[in-house]
């Protein structure tokens, strides 16, 4: 038996060579459990209540019928399934939750704007019933009046775009968990040690 040593370095410490070897070895480190997008989809269910959206029971660790994956096959995506009606104030509550946020504030108008044209009667069933993430919408009215194919292409245009913005804050929250910025600021939080070459020791 043989005792050797090693010097133990910070990260900080590390020659730019090791730091790159060492950021490799732990990219996935804030992504190797569901954790990362928790938040993502526990604010998209807010949203979806601002604007009028029930979002169904389904299974996952939220609780909700709110799929995804990514972010770099053919065939990722995002999408939901719930029911849609007319929310009084949605526009303003949209404002209030996601100030910043121009996509969500058009879509909520938008909603908002087709409603005022059918007497606020409109009503959407959201259904992900194909392989993948994409949605079927089925549009009505709460007295089943007859509604144009405009406002029904509209309304199931919004609820896409609404998936869309979904995938696009979940690849920006992917984005970032895997930076340099990132891993860097959960490696000093854990005081990880390395060996020279950015082996973890």
């Amino acid at each position: 038996m043989r005792t050797i040593e090693i010097t133990a370095y910070q990260f900080a410490e590390l020659s730019d060579k090791a730091k790159q070897k060492a950021l490799e070895t732990f990219r996935d480190i804030n992504t190797d459990d569901d954790f990362w997008f928790e938040h993502t989809l526990e604010d998209f269910d807010s949203i979806c209540e601002c604007l009028g959206i029930d979002i169904s029971k389904g299974r996952g660790r939220t609780g909700k019928a709110i799929y995804f994956s990514g972010f770099s096959s053919q065939g990722d995506g995002a999408c939901f399934e719930g029911s849609y009606a007319y929310k009084n104030g949605a526009s303003k509550a949209i404002r209030d939750h996601a100030g910043l946020d121009k996509e969500l504030h058009r879509i909520a108008d938008d909603l908002q704007a087709l409603q005022k044209a059918n007497f606020y009667q409109l009503t959407a069933g959201i259904e992900n019933r194909h392989r993948g993430y994409s949605i079927s919408v089925d549009v009505n009215r709460y007295d089943d009046k007859a509604i144009s194919e405009a406002t029904e292409d509209a309304v199931k245009e919004l609820m896409n775009d609404l998936c869309s913005w979904l995938y696009k804050s979940l690849e920006s929250e992917y984005d970032y968990m895997t930076s340099d910025a990132a891993i860097i600021e959960t490696i000093e939080a854990n005081e990880y040690e390395f060996d020279e070459n950015g082996k973890r020791i």
